[in-house]
This record gives C-alpha cells, structure tokens and sequence, in this order.
C-alpha cells in the first residue's frame, strides 16, 4: 500500500471514529454489579439518534437488539438468570462496545434518608469519628459477595437519566467510606443467606422527607404546590420564589409581639442568644428601640450598619420592610442596609429587626462599635445602635410555615432530591428500601403522618412494584426546647405500618442525648435486616415480630399495657422498667412505677386516683430500658386506658 494512501485511509478512519456518537451505559451498568435474580432489568444508555443497539449476555443464547430513540436513549429488557451466578455481558452500538464484567446475581436493595443513613462506617467529613469499633467492623467486612454503590449528591428540578457513582466489591476499604447502617443491614443479609447482595445508597445529611418525593407524590399537599410549580415554570422560578420569600417575611412580620406585651427585655448589642438562656432556641429574636433623626439628616440616604445576624433577618424603618438578608448562610457576615431618602423623616421612628435562627447560635454578634447609623455620603456625623434595644422571643421555627429554600442551592426544596438521586434509578427491580430520615422533619409530625406514607406509596408508583420498605424510629436526642415534638415525630412515623410489607426498627435504646448521629449502628442495622427478613423475604420466625403496645386496661390499682410481639418475661435494664408515665382526666401525666408480668406490663401511680391515659418514652431523651425475650425494645406509645372489664 502506499505510505501516503494508508496514512490518509488512517486519518479518514480516524475522523469517521470521532464522529461516531460515543456509546454509554447507567453507570448503574458496571462492572461489579449485583443484577437482581429471576428479574427483567431495563438496561439504559445512550447512543447515536436512531442507532441499532445489541446487548449479548452470558447466559444467553441470542443478543438482544433494540434501536435508540430520537435523543439517543435505549432501554434493553433483559431476563436476567438464578441466583448465585457470576456473569457478563456486552452493550455494542455500531464500532462501539461496552463491556460489563465480574457481575454477581442475588439481590439489589436501595438505602436512603439523611444524615444517619449517609453516616459512614469510618471516619469521614461527615461522620467525624466513624461508627463504634469502625475498624474492627470493617476489617469483619471483607465481603467479595457484597456490593456496594455510593450515588452522588445531586439536586434538580426535573427528574434526570443517571447519577454519578461506581460499583465496589466490599472490603476493608471500600467498608469504612460506605454507609455504616447500609453495610451492617446489607451484611447481616449476606451473612445469613449465602448468596450476592447488592446495596444502592442515595442519601444527604439534613434533608427533608418531601425533598425525596416525587411531584406526582405530593399532589394531596396544598403546602407544596408553589415549590412544585416554581421548579416546573424554570423561568417564572426565581420570580416565584421572590414572591413567595416576600409572603415568608410578610408573615413573620405580623407575628411580631405587641410593644407592651410581656417578655421584652432591655437588651444592648451584641446580642447572642446562648448567653442569654436561648441557646437552644430556633426560631424569630425580634430587637426593637426607637431612633431619633436629626435635621440634618432629613431627605438623605442613610446607612444602617450591624454586625452578623445568625443567620436570617429583616429590617422595619418605621413600620416599613426596607432591606433584610433573606439567604441562608450569611450568619458570619456584617450587616449594612440603605434606608432610602424618601423614608427618612426628622424626629422619633422605630427600628425593628427580625432575627431568624434555623439552628445552632441565635442573635447579633460582632463589636459594639460596628452598630451605627449615619448618612450614606458627606457629614453629618453618626448615631451608635449598641444600647437603647429591647428584645422579645417569637414564634420557634417549628410554629412558621417552612422556609422557601431556592432550588440552586438547597436540597430542601420537594422533589429535587427525587429528581437527582432516586429517579435515574428507576425502574430497576430493587427488592425493597431502608429509609433512615425524620429528624428533619421533627416539629411538623401531623404534616408527617401523611407525608410519609405517601412517599412509599408514590415510590411503589414510580417503580412499578410492591417495594418491601423498612425505616428506622428515629433515635433519642435532646432537641432543644423538646415539649414532645420528637415524640410526635416518632408516632407519625408509625402510620407507615399501615401499608403492606412495611417494618419498622426501634432505636429507642441506642441514642445519644448528645449526639443526633449515635455510633451505635450496627444494631440498627441487624434490626432492618430482620424486618427485611419477616416483610421481603416471608420469614415466619416469631422472634422477627417486634414487640407493641395494642391496648391498656385497669386491673384494681394497676394499669395494665398488653402487647404483641413478646410472649416470656420482659428483660429490664438496672432499677428498669422506667419511662411510663399515667395521666387522669386533666391530662397531666405522672411517672408510673413499672413491672413486668410474663408480658403484661403492670403500672403503678399514686398521684393518680382514675388513670386516662398513658404513654412510653414521651422525653426526648429517654434511653429504653425494657425488651421482649428476642432482644427487642418496645416502642414509644400514647393510649387511652379502656374502661375497667375483666382481665
């Protein structure tokens, strides 16, 4: 051949080769999966417009041959084989060729929530010190039948195709960056069943149950529809949500308390609320105090300088709403506002700020020095704001409708966690999901009772199938200024059990009241995979059914708790069973001495003569310390007292 003939027919290749459209497979397809046995799996990716597309498997005699769409996306059905295999197989679209090797088939489960499913076993930015005994636990990981796929963290306002992320055999290594409660659940399974196992995890610390659910989901909801309707209007978005942040601030504007009403107290800037006995306050500060403008002033702009606001605030000149800081995340920086000429009048106005806390430190901090009025431009001197305030506590976070997140930069806004981390995974044939997420919602549990079963009712939806769903109870921890919130979030979370092959794990006895991430995660791994066992897997072992309290009666002096789930003694911690508690017809509840009677529980109160009520585990901080005979731990509970009858 001609040199130069061979290197143009080269070069010619070369070219036809770069403008032949790239093949790609869900990054879902890739080595070191887990396919789900005896299942039809939609192999998705993306080819040239139009373009034939073949996938041959190892297990099967024929290729299977499709054609992609107009925007270069195929989907290939395909059955997959038996558990216990080890495959491969083959994508090809024209010259190009995707390979997909070292493929296990057993099965497949989907692990999402917020920061306690995203807390890793090891030691990470997130998880800070890792779980209990993390390298003893990670080194007993060293699982070649074990799968793991971490998805990214991703937001959208529409529902996307695939999701960033990649398959990894466990081992000691891959163990420690992966969810600690995920591993342990999915461990405990691979464990006991011998066979491959497959675990997806999508999760982000601090995120709320509507942000994971899809619009179609969220239909029942008046609340959400703006937020839904701004994420589908992609232009009119921003203007929507500066119309509905003006309604947010309205609103808090007229909570603000009467001048003369109780609670205000003289106060000077700086101003930080833990110093004042509010530390664990989240929610409106409102600071006031009255100005005088001198003439000289009259008719110019001025400027109003404070330091940071922790971490959201709005400014009143005069009973008008001119300036505010309206972002989450400014709680470090210095304030400075322009009042506008035409609202500076000479004499006394009010200055009024709303200072809204979303969590952690409250208040104004900063210098003394750094809080001052003067004019924008030119003399005229300045007038110091440090002292001369009174300052009065509002609503807390929980009494205010939620804040309108934008969707750029927050994960807390509906759907767009739905739409960036779960919806490319569908519609893979996961057997079921465990769910660790509530803390986020605490303060909104009757929002919640709703919410949350329709969330599994609208994944089940989208994903075609009955999904066995598995959720933690969220775990002791002292929320500050608890009045039951915690409590009420956990009884919303119930509600859920009143959906098929649904289950619950308790955590009430291996919280932290000091940390909301406890280390303990191992247990509450073990007891997902129990219920998995009983509602995915048709288990009928009778110490798979948790214990619960159905009915209260009285018996002379005692109350009597009966329950499911525990059939021997109950065993007790030290001077146990504690955290019951009796209430009469004034609803006051009293502490109940309690004990155990094969499993009855027996409960005593003299402060109560005709006992109404009862309840378990109200105080957000209450570490169970009553299980059944299996180890199990009962669950928080409120009930009526049924009227005296034979027992």
């Amino acid at each position: 051949m001609n040199p130069v003939n061979g290197l143009a027919a080269a070069m010619l290749a070369g070219v036809v080769s770069a403008q032949e459209p790239p093949l790609s497979l869900m990054r879902l397809f890739s080595n070191h999966m887990v396919l789900p046995s005896n299942s039809v799996v939609e192999v998705k990716g993306r080819a040239g417009p139009g373009a034939a597309v073949s996938l041959r498997a190892s297990w099967l005699g024929e290729s299977l041959d499709g054609t992609a769409d107009a925007g270069g996306r195929f989907a290939l059905r395909l059955a997959t084989p038996k558990c216990g295999e080890r495959v491969r197989f083959e994508v090809q679209s024209g010259s190009s060729k995707c390979t997909v090797e070292d493929v296990l088939v057993g099965d497949v489960w989907l692990a999402s929530g917020q920061s306690n499913m995203e807390m890793s076993l090891g030691p990470s930015s997130t998880s800070q010190q890792g779980v209990l005994e993390w390298e003893k636990e990670a080194t007993a990981s060293n699982l070649p039948e074990l799968r793991l796929f971490t998805v990214a963290r991703r937001i959208s306002a529409v529902p996307l195709e695939d999701v960033d992320g990649a398959w990894s055999v466990c081992s000691k290594e891959s163990a420690a960056a992966f969810s600690a409660t995920a591993l342990f659940f999915a461990r405990d399974l691979t464990l006991r069943q011998k066979h491959p196992l497959g675990i997806v995890a999508s999760s982000w610390g601090g995120t709320i149950c509507e942000a994971w659910t899809r619009a179609e989901g969220l239909t029942e909801f008046a609340e959400f529809a703006p937020d839904v309707a701004r994420l589908a209007d992609a232009k009119g978005g921003e203007l929507a949500l500066a119309e509905q942040r003006q309604q947010y601030w309205d609103r808090v504007g007229a909570s603000r308390p009467a001048p003369d009403a109780r609670g205000w107290n003289a106060a000077s800037l700086p101003h930080v609320w833990s110093k004042h006995g509010l530390g664990d306050f989240d929610g409106v500060g409102w600071y006031q105090r009255g100005v005088e403008v001198p003439a000289a002033w009259a008719g110019r702009d001025l400027v109003l300088m404070l330091g940071p606001i922790d971490d959201m605030d709005a400014l009143w000149w005069d009973e008008v709403h001119v300036a505010g800081t309206y972002e989450p995340g400014h709680w470090s920086a210095p304030r400075q506002y322009r009042i506008p000429a035409e609202r500076v009048r000479v004499g006394q106005i009010q200055l009024r700020i709303a200072a809204l806390d979303t969590g952690g430190e409250g208040g104004i901090s900063g210098s003394a020095e750094a809080c001052r009025l003067q004019p924008a431009m030119g003399e005229g001197g300045s007038l110091g704001l440090d002292g001369g305030w009174s300052f009065c506590r509002g609503e807390a976070m929980g009494a205010l409708p939620r804040f309108p997140a934008s969707m750029q930069s927050s994960p807390n806004v509906p759907t767009v966690l739905w739409n960036g981390m779960i919806a490319p995974l569908v519609p893979f044939p996961f057997t079921g999901a465990i769910w660790y997420q509530g803390e986020s919602n605490v303060g909104r549990a009757l929002q919640y009772s709703r919410l949350f079963p329709a969330m599994i009712r609208d994944w089940r939806a989208a994903f075609g199938r009955d999904l066995a769903f598995l959720f933690v109870q969220i775990a002791p921890f002292g929320y500050g200024n608890d009045h039951g919130e915690l409590f009420a979030l956990r009884l919303a979370q119930e509600q859920a059990l009143l959906l098929p092959r649904v289950g619950m794990a308790v955590t009430t006895d291996i919280g932290d009241a000091r940390d909301i991430h406890p280390r303990q995660k191992r247990l509450v791994g073990e007891r997902l995979a129990m219920a998995a066992r009983r509602h995915a897997y048709g288990d009928l072992d009778p110490s798979l059914i948790p214990p619960r309290a159905t009915s209260a009666t009285v018996r002379g002096r005692d109350v009597v708790i009966h329950c499911d789930g525990v059939v021997g003694p109950w065993s007790c911690g030290e001077g146990g069973p504690s955290h019951f508690e009796v209430a009469g017809s004034d609803s006051v509840f009293h502490p109940a001495v309690a004990r155990s009677e094969g499993p009855k529980l027996l409960l005593r109160c003299a402060a109560v003569e005709k006992p109404t009520q009862v309840r378990y585990a109200f105080q957000a901080t209450a570490m169970a310390d009553l299980w059944s005979e299996h180890g199990l731990p009962l669950p928080p509970f409120l009930m009526t007292i049924e009227a005296a009858k034979g027992d």
